[in-house]
């Protein structure tokens, strides 16, 4: 090359570099930066590129990189998204690294038999304050049948407790996945494998703690256990959670109605390798999977009025002041008397009490309490359920999806008549609420408000009115590898986090 074309190279903005290589895929980007820094030396070409997505695939690397960022302090900086995808690194020389790592944005582990509990809740003392997605898959399985983990309690369990301490976070999506063992193995091995997780109530200490209020998507992929009372029904779950991902968990048909009630802005649920299509035949099929869906929003308005009557129970000092309904308004005036003759069978004489000078309205009856508690309705929200991904690989996808809608239709049909009834109610006098975007205590009033006017109703029908079916997906991990349907949760989870665990 002419040494006048090296000059122009060489006068090219770094911008205009960064922005033809920021059209390089991954694969392609680090061969391409080491051939431009060669061949134009001179130029611009931004290196720090080559550090901003690392991947560590030998145990060797992890070594290699924490000897050149202990050296080299400016480049520590560059390095945004690592991936530790070897089951054999060294847990010490990994913690090393990550602590000379200031502005790590995405940080995927692998944990194999070398990560003892020890080390991955050291892995995570320190607040990554940029972290903005975390994946954590384990892998502990052995070949040999050794009882040292159970002697010495050694579990993953405190963790969960160590990363529910950060006081606030960016996380946006995070990732927990046991990998499930594989079938051939397990039946060649007549011992039982170590466990990750003992008990499980640390994630409902993390599902509710302050870290987790950014999370959008959320993989909790434990096998065969059973997850769903952990995560949901806590005060402060996660508000704005977009997709979750119980792969290979134990799930009812109830779990489904629980967790789309407990979530109400979830839009992507995926289940694969958890048997739903068993699950549902005993309890009407596809058609009670979609009804289940359409109705979680009833669910959860009514879930949340006995709470409030329970509270309000308790503190009757704070219960709205009852309005008093036409027929006790009414009888707060007397008739006056009709004009005309009086028929002969008018009596002239009463054998009753005096009245007093105006009529009463008899006393609302007390509960066993003996307290007033004012009757508070909750309006359903609309369903925003978008798909339900599972792996079916026997299932007729067209019957499947043709008893999902016939569900689905009939529980919007079913939340068209509760809305109605508390329209109803409302031009009746009774309190009438609706969940508002916010919650932090879920206690109380808290969470709700006041329905402004009778437009409301109106737009809230409009907007029943035209939800659509969400999408059935039954071509997740496992099923053989037939077509997804069209912007399924599949994707979703591979956007967010890159993989499908396969």
């Amino acid at each position: 090359m002419p040494d006048g074309s090296l000059a122009l190279l060489a006068d090219l903005p770094v911008e205009l570099y960064e922005t033809i290589i920021g059209h390089l895929s991954a694969d392609d980007l680090t061969p391409t930066l080491l051939s431009l820094s060669r061949a134009i030396p001179r130029s611009p070409v931004p290196l720090h590129l080559l550090l901003r997505t690392v991947q560590i695939s030998r145990p060797e690397q992890v070594v290699q990189l924490h000897r050149r960022l202990h050296r080299a302090t400016e480049e520590r900086s560059w390095v945004h998204h690592l991936s530790l995808h070897s089951w054999t690194l060294d847990p010490d020389v990994v913690i090393n690294l990550i602590k000379l790592l200031p502005s790590i944005i995405t940080l995927r582990v692998h944990i194999g038999l070398t990560f003892g509990p020890e080390h991955v809740q050291e892995l995570v003392q320190k607040p990554l304050p940029d972290l903005k997605c975390l994946v954590l898959r384990f892998r502990p399985y052995v070949q040999r049948a050794t009882y040292y983990q159970f002697l010495k309690g050694a579990y993953y369990d405190p963790v969960l407790t160590v990363l529910a301490a950060w006081p606030t976070s960016s996380l946006a999506r995070l990732s927990i996945v046991q990998d499930p063992l594989d079938a051939e193995i397990s039946k060649q091995q007549r011992f039982a494998q170590p466990l990750v997780f003992f008990r499980l109530d640390p994630l409902t200490t993390l599902i509710n703690s302050p870290c987790l209020r950014p999370l959008i998507s959320l993989r909790i992929s434990v096998p065969s256990r059973q997850v769903v009372r952990f995560i949901c029904n806590v005060t402060k779950s996660v508000p704005r959670l977009d997709l979750l991902d119980l792969s290979t968990c134990n799930i009812s048909l109830n779990d489904i109605e629980v967790i789309t009630s407990s979530f109400p802005d979830l839009r992507h649920l995926v289940l694969d390798r958890c048997d739903v299509g068993r699950v549902i035949a005993l309890r009407g099929g596809w058609s009670a999977l979609g009804k289940a869906c359409a109705l979680s929003t009833v669910k959860r308005a009514k879930d949340r009025e006995k709470k409030l009557k329970t509270w309000l129970e308790r503190n009757p000092s704070l219960s709205p002041a009852p309005a008093p309904p036409a027929a006790v308004q009414n009888a707060m005036y007397r008739r006056s008397a009709k004009a005309g003759r009086k028929g002969v069978a008018t009596a002239t004489i009463s054998l009753r009490e005096p009245s007093s000078s105006s009529a009463q309205a008899p006393p609302p009856a007390r509960p066993p309490g003996g307290t007033n508690v004012v009757k508070v309705r909750i309006y359903p929200s609309t369903p925003k359920i978008s798909s339900i991904n599972t792996s079916e690989p026997d299932a007729e996808y067209e019957v499947a999806r043709g008893e999902f809608e016939e569900g689905w239709e009939d529980g919007i049909t079913q939340v068209f008549a509760v809305r109605n009834r508390l329209h109803t109610s409302w031009k009746n006098k009774i309190k009438v609420m609706r969940f508002t975007e916010e919650t932090i205590s879920g206690e109380g009033f808290d969470g709700l408000e006041d329905i402004p006017d009778a437009e409301y109703f109106d737009g809230a029908i409009a907007e029943l009115a035209a939800v659509r079916t969400p999408l059935l997906c039954l071509s997740g991990v496992g099923a053989g590898g037939s077509e997804h349907a069209l912007r399924c949760g599949h994707k979703e989870v591979e956007t967010a986090w890159g993989d499908a665990y396969q």
